[in-house]
């Protein structure tokens, strides 16, 4: 297993060299929901942080989308909620640029009690599948394209959201322009803000464009050649784009479908392989590809259902798999197809890439990449026969073998028997246990329509 790098005081000291204004530094970890949690810190606190760490609850990685501890597979309150030893991630220690007083803030890493890897944190467990393809001889190349929407910071009487007012504009979109850069200019100072806020945190961005949905902007990252730092640089990416919104008196979201009337928010990711040599697996100098790249697309349609509750964790993210809105409803793969699960884009046969459409916005990114690579890996390695690639128009009739919708995703994923090799089978449970009593709790409420329907008061 690869070593993990620490930061060190050195580290810490240099930062706070070149910052001397800085008085506190946030410590952060992503939990199972994608939720940035963490502790803000003394500088005096600080320095134990970077001179060797200290402990933090374990149960923290399992929180619920709401932030309760649910106390999943009993880890929480049955088990006494133990400590964990945590450790500050190498190189991730950085400003806070989009806040109203400049902070540091850096990635905390979760041990076990053995001071090894935590097999319940996101990011060791795609770290973990990205080191299954050394055994290959691959390693990954990745990057993320996230869609999100900005709302207004009030919301109707309903509590559902509202389209913000464009400062430049003076007024509320009434209607969606994909690809406008009139849309763009409307925002144009949060726009700009985002884009110098990633470039001061070194976080890839090369293009920002108006989306599909209503108010909703996808922003392109570059590929790396690190899997779990281009899942770092998504859930960075996350932070700014909210960060900024707050000080330009707008929200962002990520929620998956925030209208029911247009398009949700997707979260892309983009792979190819590259062998020792440095060589793309996928490209053979045609524009079909390698039998590598028909074996790993096999793999991800094989674990699809497997894997959905990861790419799709809330009662919400269903709401996307609608006809005619580009994203996916079957296992499919194709070339140069939007409406296919497993897309193979056009361009040059030295960048071959598969492009995966499924996961929503609101979808952990280590936890949404750690199923992909899975899926890639078994694939290959299983030298698995993809279907007949898919023409025209993939996503107008849902496949019934794929769960679209939670609660069967979460009997799909308690089913497995293909994940659990790569996430960890303890995992599995504990996460679908998570979201199970997550999904009985909203549906413990009753809601307005529940009224509108059955009150009936007319009767």
């Amino acid at each position: 297993m690869t070593s993990q790098k620490y930061a060190n005081i050195d580290e810490l000291e240099s930062f706070l060299k070149a910052y001397p204004a800085i008085e506190s530094i946030d410590a952060v970890f992503p939990d199972q929901s994608g939720v940035l949690r963490g502790k803000r810190l003394t500088l005096d606190h600080a320095r134990t942080l970077f001179g060797g760490g200290f402990q933090l609850p374990g149960s923290m990685l399992l929180l619920s989308v709401t932030g309760s501890c649910l106390d999943p597979g009993g880890k929480g309150v049955s088990d006494g909620d133990p400590d964990v030893p945590v450790r500050p991630v190498a190189g991730s220690l950085k400003t806070t640029p989009w806040s109203p007083t400049l902070r540091g803030q850096v990635m905390i890493q979760f041990l076990d009690a053995a001071e090894q890897p935590n097999r319940f944190e996101p990011r060791q467990i795609l770290r973990q599948v990205v080191e299954r393809f050394a055994d290959l001889g691959l390693h990954p190349v990745v990057a993320c394209e996230l869609e999100f929407s900005l709302i207004d910071r009030e919301r109707n009487e309903q509590g559902a959201p509202v389209r913000p007012q464009s400062p430049v504009a003076g007024r509320r979109h009434a209607s969606t322009q994909l690809m406008s850069l009139a849309y763009v200019d409307d925002f144009g100072d949060y726009v700009n803000d985002v884009t110098r806020t990633c470039q001061k945190l070194q976080i890839p961005v090369t293009a920002l464009n108006a989306e599909y949905g209503g108010d909703q902007f996808e922003i392109n990252l570059r590929h790396v050649p690190d899997a779990v730092l281009s899942a770092d640089h998504a859930v960075q990416l996350m932070q700014v784009v909210q960060g900024v919104a707050t000080r330009h008196n707008i929200r962002a979201s990520f929620m998956a479908k925030p209208y029911a009337a247009t398009a949700g928010s997707g979260m892309h990711w983009h792979v190819s392989l590259l062998d020792e040599g440095g060589n793309n697996v996928f490209d053979d100098g045609t524009e079909a590809g390698t039998g590598a790249l028909q074996h790993a697309a096999a793999g991800v349609l094989k674990t699809m259902p497997e894997a959905m509750a990861f790419y799709a964790p809330n009662i919400n993210s269903y709401r996307r798999f609608k006809p005619g809105l580009f994203v996916p409803m079957t296992r499919s793969w194709g070339y140069n197809n939007r409406s296919v699960a497993v897309r193979v884009p056009a361009g040059h046969a030295r960048d071959r890439r598969l492009e995966y459409r499924v996961p929503g916005a609101d979808a952990n990114p280590y936890l949404a990449l750690a199923a992909l690579l899975a899926g890639m890996h078994h694939g290959i390695q299983q030298q698995l026969d993809a279907p007949a690639a898919s023409n025209g128009n993939a996503c107008i009739k849902r496949d019934r073998g794929l769960p679209l919708r939670l609660h069967d995703a979460l009997r799909c994923l308690r089913n497995a028997k293909i994940l659990p090799d790569y996430i960890g089978a303890e995992y599995c449970v504990v996460y679908a246990n998570c979201k199970q009593l997550e999904l009985d709790a909203f549906l413990d409420d009753i809601s307005t329509r529940e009224y509108s329907w059955y009150l009936r008061p007319d009767a």
